[in-house]
């Protein structure tokens, strides 16, 4: 099992052997966007609102309460991290997150929620993925100020 940078295209491969892409901060970032994205659909209920079947961004945001537009934003991030699939205009869960993150999954989450949950008070973000998503605002749009002071950047 991999998490960092995998080069998509030719031109990616060619950069990434160079030696020209930041691995070390992209490989943080891409751990830390993950991690923020799939708590941010946790708590929102996301999965929860796709776990009676396939649905449009839309509906799936009015079941939430939270941003259309945002919630179709957080959807893409979660079919590019293979925890949705999105086919005809509509996502549906895929088998990982059907088993490990519906409350009422075959393994009733075995304590993943409450680890979530605890990740998410480590970090002590300023401004939640919830706070972006449900006011309308891009929830991947946004970049925590002080992890990117931290950075350097």
């Amino acid at each position: 099992m991999k998490l960092g940078v995998i080069p998509e295209n030719v031109l990616e491969r060619v950069a990434l052997a160079a030696g020209v892409v930041p691995r070390p901060i992209l490989d943080t970032l891409v751990a830390m966007m993950l991690a923020r994205t799939i708590m941010a659909a946790t708590k929102l209920g996301i999965f929860e609102a796709l776990a009676s079947g396939p649905l449009p961004a839309h509906q799936v945001a009015a079941h939430c309460g939270t941003d259309p537009r945002a919630t179709e934003k957080l959807l893409t991030a979660l079919a590019g991290c293979g925890y949705v699939r999105a086919a005809h205009g509509q996502y549906v869960l895929a088998p990982v997150a059907r088993k490990w993150l519906l409350e009422d999954g075959p393994v009733q989450r075995m304590g993943v929620d409450r680890g979530l949950r605890g990740v998410r008070r480590q970090w002590d973000p300023p401004r939640y993925p919830r706070e972006d998503v449900g006011g309308g605002v891009g929830a991947l749009s946004t970049v925590d100020a002080r992890a990117c002071q931290q950075l350097g950047l």
